[in-house]
C-alpha cells in the first residue's frame, strides 16, 4: 500500500503546478466566455470614444461651442421631444447626483440634448447654472439615455432608461475620487 500512496504524491504535485498554467492558458484564449462585469452599474463603453456631435444650437439659438465637453464630467441626457414632466424629473434627479458630490460637485455639469428647440418660456423654466440645454436634429444615440462623459470628451457610461440613480451616484463618485481632485 505504501508504493501506491507514494507514487501519487508526484501526480499530485504534478497537477498542483499545471492546474493554475491550464486555467490561465483557457482564460487568456477564451476570455469571451467570461463575463464582463465591473463595479459600475452603468454600461462600460469600451473602446472610450469621443462624442460625435452633429451640429448643436444652445436654447438662445447661438451656435454650441462643444468645448464645454472639455474639462469637466458631463451628465448628457438626451430626449427626442420637448421636455416634460418625466424629463424635468429625470433632470431634478441628475442635479441631485451631482449636488450630492459636495466639494467635488463644481467638476460636474448637466447638458439636455433636444431635438427640437425650446419655447422661450421652455428655455426660462430649464435654466439653471449648471444646466446647458441644446439642440440637435440628428443626433446618432439612442434618446432617453444618460451618457457619462469624461473630461477629455469622451463616453464612458451610459444609463438605460428607467436606470437606478444610486448606480450613478456611486459611479461618478469612484470616477472623480479616482481621477484627482483638481
Amino acid at each position: 500500500m505504501k508504493p501506491a500512496r507514494h507514487a501519487m504524491v508526484p501526480l499530485l504535485l504534478a497537477a498542483l503546478f499545471f492546474a493554475p498554467w491550464l486555467l490561465a492558458w483557457a482564460l487568456y484564449h477564451h476570455a469571451d466566455l467570461v463575463p464582463r462585469s465591473g463595479l459600475q452599474q452603468g454600461e462600460l463603453l469600451l473602446p472610450l470614444q469621443p462624442l460625435a456631435l452633429p451640429p448643436l444650437t444652445e436654447a438662445d439659438g447661438a451656435v454650441f461651442d462643444t468645448a464645454i465637453f472639455r474639462g469637466r464630467w458631463t451628465l448628457l441626457y438626451r430626449r427626442n421631444d420637448r421636455c416634460d414632466s418625466e424629463c424635468r424629473q429625470l433632470l431634478t434627479t441628475l442635479q441631485n447626483v451631482r449636488l450630492a458630490q459636495g466639494e467635488a460637485m463644481s467638476r460636474v455639469q448637466r447638458v439636455l440634448v433636444l431635438a427640437t428647440p425650446l419655447k422661450a418660456d421652455e428655455a426660462q423654466e430649464l435654466s439653471a447654472s449648471d444646466l446647458r440645454v441644446v439642440t440637435a436634429t440628428h443626433w446618432p444615440l439612442p434618446h432617453d439615455w444618460i451618457y457619462l462623459l469624461d473630461p477629455q470628451g469622451n463616453m464612458v457610461l451610459r444609463y438605460r432608461p428607467g436606470f437606478e440613480p444610486r448606480g450613478l451616484l456611486n459611479d461618478l463618485q469612484r470616477l472623480l475620487r479616482q481621477s484627482g481632485a483638481g
